[in-house]
């Protein structure tokens, strides 16, 4: 699949990202990919494969490092390399053949750029990750990071170091370097065979994807019953959304139907891994962190006086003692009796019966109660979206979470899509957020439209399902 997006950079610089998509479900893992290449000197262009070798199911990414026309060529060219020896010489361990596909390929195209002078820097990025009985090798050379995902947190498992880390690292004897970039590598692959369970994934990816992508937002995307290919998509765009002229390309390989009873991983050793952010937002420099010293040693010796401690102790008992009033003792409404009596009036004695008090009665409660009522729920309201280039209901639906049958039958939407149903570049649709399944655009029934219950295709999304929810919740229909 195809994708062109324009994003707008400033207002007069415009950017096309053309973005790829791949998704396919084999016996024991389904994969999807997206791969979104920006013209820019900032990144050069990522390629990436997958394909059945003698050796087992193979997943290759590779970025060029290149600021020139000729980057894709090269990252297709490690592809190429990779692939005819993993199509050709069968190595008994999945481990060495990882490792002797990155050493024949770095030769390749270290010999390929001293014969072509005029190519300068062919030098990439590159991760491969191999499956052969169900058992996952990977390795990693240069700006390239790897991901496991055991259902409840991400753990680094194999990263690359670029150059310029390379030099800052120069006791480390295992320095990874770029493909091409040295006669002679040492590629970062795995000892020990990674063993999944069912639900679990790796996340093989640029490293400008994990520097836009917060730790908390990929654990919440990977967790998600959303399919495969929309996981992929969601955090592309997260990544997009904070850093537009970024590479991010990532694949995503997810595994069910395993015979494995036990999980075997190594992760990273700490201290040596990247680190995945747990916020982007930094914080604020404050100069006067020396003042901030001062005053806290000025408090902790006021706090040793005997006065200021007895002073203390006696405000605590009083605080306590309130709080022990205010929660047992203390009634805030206290009961109101409403007796029977008379009244004058226009010179007639009226009497209050016992019917009349008891409709008293209701109407001193009745507004709480009609309080309470109203700020049970917390409807949102539904938002207006324009529609990109090139946007599709799975990439809606990542950004809001809303099944399309629901914005296809919103009133607001009538005649807006064209006549396969799809929507329109240009045209401006309403969004019902009361039935997304995102938490935060929709607090309080987000569950009643979790994949769970519409399906994981949204399927389930019709007007019986709409019946049914409204039967649960009949308030909602005259709010």
């Amino acid at each position: 699949m195809l994708i062109l997006q324009r994003n707008k950079i400033s207002d007069s610089d415009f950017v096309f990202i053309s973005t790829l998509m791949a998704n396919k479900k084999l016996k024991y893992f389904e994969y999807a990919n997206t791969s979104g290449n920006t013209p820019s000197k900032q990144s050069g262009a990522v390629e990436m494969e997958f394909l059945e070798t003698i050796n087992g199911s193979v997943f290759i990414l590779t970025q060029s490092h290149q600021q020139d026309g000729k980057s894709r060529e090269t990252s297709k060219l490690a592809i190429e390399r990779i692939t005819y020896y993993l199509q050709n010489e069968f190595v008994e361990k999945p481990g060495e053949a990882v490792y002797n596909a990155l050493i024949y390929t770095n030769g390749f195209i270290y010999e390929y750029a001293r014969k072509n002078p005029d190519i300068e820097h062919l030098h990439l990025s590159c991760a491969c990750v191999m499956i052969r009985n169900n058992e996952v090798f990977y390795g990693v050379v240069g700006d390239m990071l790897v991901y496991f995902f055991n259902g409840k947190k991400v753990s680094l498992i194999a990263q690359g170091m670029a150059d310029n880390e390379g030099e800052n690292n120069k006791n480390n004897q295992k320095t990874n370097t770029l493909l091409g970039q040295l006669r002679n590598i040492e590629p970062l692959v795995n000892q020990q065979p990674l063993v999944p369970l069912n639900d679990d994934m790796i996340l093989m990816g640029t490293r400008d994807l994990f520097l836009n992508v917060t730790e908390k937002q990929m654990q919440r995307v990977l967790s998600d019953p959303m399919p495969v290919q929309t996981k992929a998509l969601r955090l592309a765009d997260m990544g997009r959304s904070i850093s537009p002229l970024a590479n991010i390309s990532l694949q995503i390989i997810s595994f069910y139907s395993l015979p494995h009873t036990i999980r075997k991983f190594e992760p990273v050793p700490v201290g040596s891994g990247f680190k995945l952010k747990k916020s982007l937002k930094k914080p604020e420099k404050n100069d006067s962190s020396g003042e901030e010293k001062k005053e806290k040693g000025m408090v902790g010796k006021q706090l040793k006086n005997p006065l200021v401690r007895v002073a203390i102790i006696v405000l605590t008992v009083l605080l306590l003692g309130y709080m022990f009033y205010d929660l047992f003792l203390f009634d805030p409404r206290p009961a109101r009796n409403i007796e029977l009596q008379t009244s004058v009036t226009n010179d007639k004695d009226t009497t209050i019966t016992e019917d009349e008090h008891v409709q008293v009665e209701q109407e001193l409660e009745t507004p709480n109660e009609r309080a309470q009522e109203e700020d049970k729920f917390t409807l949102p309201n539904d938002t207006a979206y324009l529609v990109r280039s090139g946007d599709t209901w799975s990439a809606i639906y990542s950004r809001f979470r809303v099944c399309s049958w629901f914005i296809k039958n919103h009133p607001d939407n009538s005649g807006k899509f064209d006549k396969d149903e799809n929507p329109v570049a240009g045209s401006r649709i309403t969004i019902p957020l009361l039935y997304s399944s995102d938490s935060e655009l929709n607090p309080d029934f987000h569950q009643e439209f979790s994949l769970e219950e519409t399906g994981n295709r949204c399927q389930n999304a019709n007007e019986s399902f709409l019946d049914d929810f409204y039967g649960k919740y009949p308030e909602l229909l005259n709010q």
